[in-house]
């Protein structure tokens, strides 16, 4: 029987959440599926599914069209490089949405500038995922309660 992919990824909540809580948070109720906005997926070249924001897309596209001769430009120099590939208008946003659904119960709660993940482990069980610097704790927990979880709930 195979295992659906994001199996593995919940085992690490009780590491995380270091065991149960003395009084455990009653139940959060998500909103429904449909209230959830959902990122648009795209497929690589190598047939991979991915969620980009028009920074890594860039990126990712010079990377294929930049000579192997030619150095890596500085950030000074990358938008000039951008517009000589014709990468300045990139096909999809420059942040992500948030807060968005990714898959099943696994959400993005911050794009800037860099990307947060919530994962719901089960009732009055939220972990968060790379929530970055003191400036993301706001906009996170904002996040958190607009897709209908509660806040207390992070471990």
């Amino acid at each position: 029987m195979k295992r659906p992919a994001l199996a593995g990824l919940l085992l690490i909540a009780p590491f995380v959440m270091g065991g149960a809580s003395p009084t455990p948070a009653p139940p959060t109720a998500a909103p429904p599926l449909a209230a959830r906005p959902a990122l648009a997926v795209q497929k690589t070249e190598e047939g991979q599914a991915v969620i980009y924001d028009a920074y890594t897309w860039r990126r990712r596209e010079l990377a294929k069209r930049l000579p192997l001769f030619e150095p890596w430009p500085g950030e000074g120099a990358i938008g000039a490089a951008f517009r000589r590939f014709g990468l300045d208008a990139a096909p999809m946003p420059e942040t992500l949405p948030t807060p968005a659904r990714i898959m099943g119960d696994v959400y993005l709660v911050n794009a800037e500038p860099n990307l947060t993940y919530l994962i719901d482990a089960g009732p009055g069980r939220l972990v968060l995922i790379d929530p970055g610097i003191e400036s993301n704790v706001e906009p996170i927990l904002r996040a958190v309660a607009a897709l209908g979880f509660s806040p207390r709930d992070i471990r």
